[in-house]
């Protein structure tokens, strides 16, 4: 039953009103998710409807171009009453023998052929050149981040070494669980004993040794002090009490009995 003298129509999903016969071209509506929806509602894009959508607009340019060829342009406005047209020839062809009953092969070629001609360029493949710079580029960054992350390794390497050691008095690591007294490299007697040889038998006065001692010692040390002077000096008192070859004549001078050989 049709209504005479209609001049528009409304649908009953998007309550949109379409004048004469503008309803032909409202091939696909809201879905009842978007419908029921509140504001903001934003439905996914579907890739199937995104390349039929472009492959109707390649339709719709094609039936521009064929405005001196009536034939042709009749056969492209009937394809739009269509809302699924096949985008594969061999597809396509089935469809005007089967829907459209067009059997002139002529015809579809030619019908298939201006479609084509509307067909976004493709896309410029790169020439061996560019592709080549690219791909050095991509390798030149790859090994780069690898050089980076193999730094970042040693440097954290050695800060964890670090952190397993402990500076002994001399300045020398000691690994966790080894003592200071066999790590411990520094001769004191000998040191002792040289300072004192350069005087022969003559004595030297106890402040001096202390002083030409603690140069030799932080000397020795290269730069990480790690025992403050007065402990050096307590220790170094000690020391010439227990060598044999010192005498010590009271207590601000010192002097070597028998140089050691």
């Amino acid at each position: 039953m049709k209504c005479r003298s209609c001049e528009v129509l409304s649908c009953v999903d998007c309550s949109k009103e379409y004048w004469g016969d503008e309803y032909k071209q409202h091939t696909k509506c809201i879905s009842e998710e978007e419908k029921y929806s509140g504001k903001g509602f934003q439905a996914k894009a579907n890739k199937g409807e995104v390349k039929q959508d472009k492959w109707l607009s390649q339709v719709e340019r094609a039936i521009t171009k064929a405005h001196d060829k009536p034939h042709l342009k009749s056969l492209l406005q009937k394809m739009l009453d269509y809302p699924n047209i096949p985008r594969k020839k061999a597809k396509f062809q089935n469809f005007l023998s089967n829907s459209l009953r067009i059997r002139d092969t002529k015809l579809v070629e030619q019908v298939w052929d201006i479609l084509m001609s509307e067909a976004p360029p493709p896309a410029v493949p790169l020439n061996p050149t560019t592709a080549q710079s690219i791909e050095s580029k991509i390798e030149l960054k790859t090994e780069t981040s690898k050089r980076k992350t193999s730094t970042s390794e040693d440097t954290e390497t050695v800060k964890k070494k670090k952190k397993d050691k402990v500076q002994d008095v001399n300045g020398k690591a000691l690994t966790n669980g080894e003592t200071e007294d066999t790590a411990e490299k520094f001769n004191w007697e000998a040191t002792i004993t040289k300072i004192l040889s350069k005087n022969g038998n003559s004595e030297i006065p106890i402040k001096k040794l202390r002083k030409k001692f603690l140069k030799k010692y932080r000397a020795w040390e290269q730069g990480s002090t790690t025992k403050s002077e007065e402990k050096l000096l307590k220790k170094l008192d000690k020391k010439i009490k227990k060598i044999p070859e010192i005498e010590l004549l009271d207590s601000e001078k010192v002097k070597l009995v028998t140089v050691a050989t």
